[in-house]
């Protein structure tokens, strides 16, 4: 694979919240450098699946279960030409859209964190139930590959955002500058706008500022990076939101605020990422954030 070309795993039912995936992918990659590959696993997919309307096993002696094959065969290739579609319609050549459709063999998590090894940018999924935030937390995929995923991000999208505005939790670890450095490669830079934004429990009138100015100097190096990438000035940002007893109610209230569409966490921040996610900041911020999309990298 060319290194300058990413190469994104979707994990596609069907689903219209695995729509909301492949739609995301259209809304903030660049077409011009991605290839998509829409990835289905599933039980007794026959291996003739792709000819499966022109060449039915001929031991199904009843005209019944041909057509029911030929039936289910024609409503998938629907439903994989739908996503393809969206994705051409958001200005990928048909050439960069790769469809893998394959029998479980470890189970759909397994599968899939196996073929996330295969040279892929990352692997985005959508959430499911109709309550998305509190749903990941459910026993779902998503939340099983959360400690499985650990080399590239994996993108947990919950409905398609409004805005490409990224809010990073910055927290100065490696794994968050390992984030920035994924995001300047991913992102289509003309079109997003990212906000650097670390959360301390001091002020900068409480005595010692080591900490705030270590993370004032990381801030701005990672801004520094991304507008080498190729963003704006004005659009990459740095805050530090002082005086804060809670990183998820801070995180939250910004988003909330700011009209962000993703939100981006790492190591670290993935315990405060299921508390956010999990019901404890009340029915009001699930109302305003349904529909955001999280990056979490290991």
């Amino acid at each position: 694979m060319d290194e300058k070309r990413l190469r994104v795993l979707i994990a596609y039912d069907g689903s219209d919240l695995a729509l909301d995936a492949v739609r995301y992918v259209g809304k903030v990659f660049p077409s011009e450098i991605t290839d998509a590959v829409l990835f289905y696993v599933g039980k007794n997919i026959p291996k003739s699946f792709w000819t499966m309307e022109k060449e039915l096993n001929l031991s199904l002696k009843t005209s019944d279960v041909r057509a029911s094959m030929a039936t289910q065969a024609k409503a998938f290739n629907a439903c994989l030409d739908k996503a393809q579609n969206i994705l051409i319609e958001a200005g990928f050549p048909a050439t960069s859209i790769e469809r893998k459709v394959k029998n479980t063999v470890h189970g759909v998590v397994r599968d899939l964190v196996d073929e996330s090894m295969q040279g892929y940018s990352a692997v985005v999924v959508g959430r499911r139930g109709h309550s998305r935030l509190k749903d990941i937390l459910a026993g779902n995929v998503p939340n099983k590959l959360l400690d499985k995923i650990n080399t590239i991000p994996l993108i947990v999208v919950g409905g398609l955002p409004d805005s490409r505005n990224f809010l990073v939790a910055f927290d100065g670890s490696n794994t968050i500058i390992k984030a920035v450095d994924h995001m300047k490669k991913m992102l289509d830079a003309a079109a997003c706008k990212v906000l650097l934004c670390h959360v301390s429990k001091l002020q900068k009138n409480a005595g010692d500022l080591t900490e705030i100015d270590d993370i004032e100097a990381k801030l701005n190096h990672s801004r520094q990076e991304l507008m080498a990438s190729g963003f704006a000035v004005d659009r990459v940002a740095c805050e530090i939101l002082e005086g804060k007893k809670s990183l998820t109610d801070a995180i939250i209230e910004k988003v909330a605020q700011g009209q962000f569409g993703t939100v981006v966490v790492g190591r670290r921040g993935i315990s405060a990422l299921k508390e956010l996610l999990g019901g404890r900041v009340g029915e009001k911020i699930f109302k305003l954030a349904q529909h955001l999309t999280v990056w979490v990298v290991r």
